[in-house]
């Protein structure tokens, strides 16, 4: 199947995007703006993109991906997961374009074994980055402070909580999640949950590490620097989970190498 027959054709092209990245890229980010010369002033950016109606945007965004992502977008089953990726990936070429004043759609992304996307033509420049995105919310941290994981997960009684926990769950956060009330679970099963990710994500492991294996600390008080996550004889570097900030319905974890890091939050 041709992609231009669910996608239009592309109103931009990428060849012909302007040279000064930094002012073209607020036309693809719905005419919002974001200052350059911020952007390098705050060692984590954390962006948080709305991903409820994207559709009307898809042709724009669909300008600034490479074969290899059009490929995988083209996969999804489900068009809200489809549109989903799309504006993930393409508002993550965008930010990374304004971090490194490149054109979004010439970066070189590449994939790890485990998943992990990379920049392949910026390994010297030590600019690290993952997304994830749930429902209708979507997370994008940028730093060039070590490694970084993040993960947000919306809010579902409605899956086998209590058999994925069994599995992946270590005893502590088991009894930790079975003492909570029956509205409370949830909540606090995907509280564990993005932690786990977040923090194999930041290694780089994917799935392949035991995640039965790995403690998620209970957060409640944040302390500074985050919740150190122990690493015990494994050899991988020590991460710290940091707080967010609060989105109704969802739950979101970050996993950082430098754990007194200022984080910049910002919405798109």
């Amino acid at each position: 199947m041709r992609s231009k027959s669910i996608i239009s054709e592309c109103s931009v092209p990428p060849g012909r995007l302007p040279e000064g990245v930094a002012r073209s890229h607020p036309k693809l980010l719905r005419g919002k703006t974001l200052d350059p010369v911020s952007i390098g002033s705050y060692p984590i950016h954390v962006y948080r993109l709305g991903l409820r109606h994207v559709a009307a945007a898809r042709n724009r965004f669909w300008c600034v991906l490479s074969s290899v992502e059009k490929a995988r977008a083209m996969g999804f089953r489900l068009i809200a997961g489809r549109d989903a990726f799309i504006s993930t990936r393409a508002h993550l070429r965008i930010l990374l374009g304004i971090h490194l004043d490149r054109n979004p759609a010439e970066l070189a992304i590449s994939v790890s074994e485990s998943g992990k996307p990379f920049l392949a033509d910026h390994v010297g420049l030590e600019t690290h980055f993952n997304v994830s995105h749930s429902g209708d919310v979507g997370l994008i941290a940028i730093t060039n402070s070590g490694p970084i994981g993040i993960d947000v997960e919306r809010i579902d009684a409605g899956h086998d909580l209590h058999g994925v926990a069994e599995f992946s769950f270590t005893r502590a956060e088991r009894l930790r999640f079975e003492a909570m009330s029956p509205v409370g679970r949830p909540r606090e099963f995907f509280s564990i949950w993005t932690g786990k990710e977040a923090v194999v994500k930041a290694w780089g492991d994917g799935m392949r590490f035991p995640l039965n294996r790995l403690e998620i600390p209970f957060r409640s008080a944040s302390p500074a620097c985050g919740w150190p996550i122990p690493t015990g004889s494994s050899g991988r570097p020590p991460l710290y989970l940091k707080d967010l900030p609060a989105i109704p319905g969802y739950a979101a974890a970050l996993a950082v190498t430098s754990p007194f890091a200022p984080i910049q939050w910002r919405e798109i």
